[in-house]
């Protein structure tokens, strides 16, 4: 723990289990509202993390078109070019 009471994410938390769920949306059209509560029954989380990975995956589902049109104005390539990692 460090000085500010905090600790450092666990790798493969709650930040991996937000990606997998909107790399789910994404690529294979699942609907979050039921992917989440799966994903959600089979990890470990606390209800602190579980709260997290909500507002993280939401958020980003939400924000995703804003962003896409950010990107795709400033990007030298089409969006559907980019690695979808990153974008």
């Amino acid at each position: 723990m460090n000085n500010k009471g905090f600790s450092k994410p666990k790798p493969g938390g709650a930040r991996l289990l937000a990606y997998d769920l909107v790399s789910q949306v994404n690529r294979n059209g699942a609907y979050a509202n039921l992917r989440l509560p799966e994903l959600l029954a089979n990890s470990d989380l606390d209800l602190r993390d579980r709260s997290f990975v909500t507002e993280l995956s939401y958020g980003t589902l939400r924000m995703q078109g804003k962003h896409d049109f950010a990107i795709s104005k400033k990007a030298d390539r089409p969006m559907a070019e980019l690695d979808e990692k990153i974008v």
